[in-house]
């Protein structure tokens, strides 16, 4: 449905550039002015095309409840973000891949900000071992999917080394919340 109402919304686009680029033809220089059926022909393809496309964003909108109510979703700051953190126990992560590693963003309550990166575990290396070991697999055949998710968990807390992360940053954390940027 998304897919639809980006399909829709290009169409609309290349209708009203079209139009906007034979209206101008000094700022091209090889195109002549569109007759007046022509004018009117794309208007009403582009006033079809955008029912249309409020048909499929309202059935989008029965989906999200975000869209639903056209809430307009603010970015929160660190301080607001902290807040959030209930007590000294939990902690808040984020995971963000560059080319060459992995950092674990970790917050705390009332402390700063922490970057914990693991090298080596760039997108190439950590992202493409996921999709094959994990995604493919459960896509494929989830029965042998679950069968190795022990081993496959066993080598992603090794990846993100995650004993030397705890040791040095989560021992008292009781509860993890993870989140994506």
């Amino acid at each position: 449905m998304l897919i639809d109402y980006e399909e829709l919304h290009q169409r609309i686009n290349a209708l009203r550039f079209n139009s906007q680029t034979e209206a101008t033809p000094a700022l091209t220089g090889s195109r002549r002015l569109p007759d007046g059926k022509a004018l009117s022909a794309n208007q009403a393809e582009i006033q079809k095309l955008e029912e249309r496309k409020q048909q499929v964003w309202k059935q989008l909108r029965r989906y999200d409840p975000v869209l639903a109510g056209q809430i307009q979703v603010e970015h929160l700051n660190l301080d607001q973000m902290q807040e959030l953190i209930p007590n000294d126990t939990t902690a808040l992560l984020s995971f963000y891949t560059t080319d060459d590693d992995t950092h674990i963003f970790i917050l705390l309550k009332d402390q700063s900000p922490q970057v914990y990166t693991c090298k080596g575990q760039g997108l190439e290396t950590f992202q493409n071992w996921i999709g094959k070991n994990w995604f493919i697999p459960y896509i494929l055949v989830e029965k042998q999917w679950r069968e190795d998710m022990g081993s496959f968990l066993q080598e992603l807390a090794q990846r993100l080394q995650l004993k030397d992360l705890i040791s040095k940053y989560l021992i008292e954390i009781e509860e993890l919340q993870l989140f994506a940027l």
